[in-house]
């Protein structure tokens, strides 16, 4: 069997330990737990800590190997003596894979943010390069209306806005260990939804003009 088994009594004289445990400690014999030391010294206090049902995770380095190891105890009386089996199981492999799955949805967050903010830079950016260009290409229709400058004026700002953010986001990923607690802020209505009425101008075709009333709850 794959899974490592151990028992031992309370002046730690080891009564059982089948191949798997050996094959998974490196040792070919042992009669005490003290024995053990020569592995792990800290195998041997989780041992002899562990009560009925505690489980923890050990790292074992051998050269250049390391394993982790999942071990588990069960307290049991045999013959009116009490016996300590330890079951032990080495994860290493199920630990990558969970590593890797990390870092798959670590890009994957990464991707959604970036492009969250990316996007609509692109896309604003694209109208205003159009719009000047257009101008530009026709000197006699160059004069801008009012409106036109604060629909120009709105599209610079979401751009700012949505750099500015990037950079926040990109300046906080850098610290996970220390999640900040949320701030809540009150925000503008109105001004949310022309940004995100700006936003979508090129998909539409029309000019933001939102004109809201609200009423209190």
């Amino acid at each position: 069997m794959g899974i490592g088994l151990l028992t031992f009594k309370r002046d730690g004289s080891i009564q059982i330990m089948n191949s798997a445990a050996k094959r998974l400690l490196r040792i070919n014999k042992a009669d005490r737990l003290e024995d053990l030391k020569v592995v792990s010294e800290s195998l041997v206090d989780t041992f002899t800590k562990l009560k009925t049902g505690g489980r923890e995770l050990l790292q074992l380095k051998f050269g250049d190997e390391t394993i982790q190891l999942s071990v588990f105890a069960i307290e049991l009386t045999l013959r009116d003596e009490e016996v300590k089996l330890i079951s032990m199981n080495n994860i290493q492999s199920e630990l990558e894979e969970k590593e890797m799955e990390a870092w798959q949805n670590l890009v994957r967050v990464l991707t959604h943010e970036i492009m969250n903010s990316v996007t609509p830079i692109s896309s604003l950016a694209g109208i205003v390069e159009e719009d000047l260009k257009h101008r530009i290409d026709r000197p006699t229709d160059s004069e801008l209306k009012k409106e036109e400058l604060e629909d120009m004026y709105l599209s610079l700002q979401t751009i700012s806005k949505r750099s500015a953010g990037l950079i926040k986001f990109v300046k906080e990923f850098r610290n996970l260990t220390h999640i900040p607690k949320p701030k809540l802020a009150e925000v503008n209505v109105k001004e949310l939804l022309d940004e995100l009425a700006q936003l979508h101008k090129k998909r539409t075709g029309r000019q933001p003009n939102l004109n809201f009333r609200f009423r209190n709850s």
